[in-house]
This record gives structure tokens, C-alpha cells and sequence, in this order.
């Protein structure tokens, strides 16, 4: 193939995709490299090692055929927590990674087809993400994004990272879930207040303020929020045994 090779497992007939490869020398130089498939059961990886000085590094990326990298085989450099996707199809990525491909990118980064970029100076850690409109939501451990004091959670424009109110308390809280219902994110989390009101585990952001979620169950922490059942009621669950006036688990 173009960028790489397709082997077939004799056993099973498993499909696995050989691409993206790279070879570096021992400077760290990057060596002209290329797959060659030999026979149907060689595939070659010719090196250009002219001027290389060894040890050479080859290192191809593989994996199932369906699946491909994004932008290189580098990837991010440490965990990602959560993803979302806008509707003019860029994709969004939080964790807690400092570095995705070869773009620097603290804590939230943003692909659009073909390449990462940073969504201003970031944050870390980025638990859950949530898109409504033009907005981007993101709720984690931290209390600073892009500058500004945010609480666990954060709102980017397309432009800067502002605070939704005075976001989460107390101290050593986060936000780990979120999810958009109609107008309203549901926040879901380790947090005892949301907006400086008491708001144990769940929490409503209606565009303009932080309130009590109509589920609110004064217990916590509440570790997924979503939108869903008739009428696109949220739901929500987490490790807690009373929501509200009703008993669930």
C-alpha cells in the first residue's frame, strides 16, 4: 500500500496494518526508510544508512487494519481520559498529556482531519469533555485554564478558556462527567458546591449560572452524566445509594 503494508494472519485470517514508519540514528537524525513487501510472507524494511551512525531505530506503527494513527505514530504522551466531537467534525481529546503527535498540547487538544492544535495554554487533568453549539465544556482536577481561574471546570470559545460562575468546590474536587441536555451541562463529580450553592455530586450549568440539579442526591461522588430515556431526560450514576427522595444504586 501507499504508507505502509496489510498482512493476513495465516491463523484466523486476522487483518493487521504495518504503517507510519519511522527510523531514527543514534543522533536522533531521521534516516530514509521504506517497507518492501518481499514474498507473501516477507515484508522488507529498507534503510537508507548512508550517513546514518548506529544503532538505527526502525519503528513501524501497526495495528488492526480498521484502525490508523492520528497525526503520527507518536500519539499522546500520556493518558487520554475523554473525547468529543463537534458538529463540523473536529474531534476533541482531554487526559493528562502534555504532548499529542508533534504538537504540544496541555490536557485538551483538537484534531480536524489531519492535524492536532492546542486549545490555548490548556490544563491537566481533563476528565470529561462536552460540545453545545460552538462551545466546548471541559471538567477535570484543576483549578486554572488558559490563565484564568476556573474551578474543575472551564467553557473554550474557539478563542480562550473562561469560568462557568465560580465553578466547583470545595478545594481537591473535580469534575469527572458531563453531558448536555437541551440548554443545560450536567456536572458530574467529587464536588459539594457548584456556584458557591450546595450541590452535592451534580450540577447544572443553565447557560448563565451553576444550580442544583433536579437529581441531586446528596451523596458523591457521581462519576457519569449523560442525556438519554424519553424526552432526553439526563441520567446520571456514580457510587451513591439515595438520588434526591428515591433510593437507586
Amino acid at each position: 500500500m501507499a504508507d505502509g503494508a496489510q498482512l493476513v494472519l495465516e491463523d484466523g485470517g486476522r487483518k493487521l496494518m504495518y504503517n507510519r514508519l519511522k527510523a531514527q540514528d543514534a543522533r536522533g537524525k531521521e534516516v530514509k526508510a521504506r517497507m518492501e513487501v518481499v514474498s507473501s510472507g516477507r515484508v522488507a524494511v529498507l534503510v537508507n544508512d548512508a550517513t546514518a551512525v548506529y544503532p538505527v531505530r526502525i519503528d513501524p506503527t501497526f495495528s488492526d487494519a480498521n484502525w490508523v494513527s492520528m497525526g503520527g505514530h507518536l500519539g499522546a504522551d500520556s493518558l487520554v481520559y475523554s473525547a468529543v466531537a463537534d458538529g463540523s467534525g473536529n474531534l476533541y481529546i482531554g487526559g493528562m498529556f502534555g504532548a499529542i503527535g508533534n504538537t504540544l498540547a496541555t490536557g485538551v487538544a483538537k484534531w480536524n482531519g489531519s492535524s492536532w492544535s492546542a486549545l490555548g495554554s490548556g490544563m491537566s487533568p481533563v476528565y470529561a469533555l462536552a460540545v453545545s453549539g460552538n462551545t466546548l465544556y471541559a471538567g477535570g482536577w484543576f483549578t486554572m485554564a488558559g490563565g484564568t481561574n476556573v474551578n474543575y471546570i472551564a467553557q473554550w470559545d474557539g478563542v480562550k478558556w473562561s469560568s462557568l460562575g465560580s465553578g466547583m468546590g470545595p478545594m481537591n474536587g473535580y469534575v469527572y462527567a458531563l453531558a448536555v441536555s437541551g440548554p443545560n451541562l450536567y456536572a458530574g463529580g467529587f464536588f459539594a458546591t457548584a456556584g458557591g450553592i450546595a450541590a452535592p455530586g451534580v450540577a447544572k450549568w443553565d447557560g448563565s449560572r451553576l444550580v442544583v440539579a433536579e437529581f441531586g442526591d446528596g451523596r458523591t461522588p457521581a462519576f457519569c452524566v449523560g442525556a438519554g430515556g424519553v424526552g432526553h431526560q439526563p441520567v446520571c450514576g456514580g457510587r451513591f445509594l439515595d438520588s434526591g427522595r428515591h433510593r437507586r444504586h
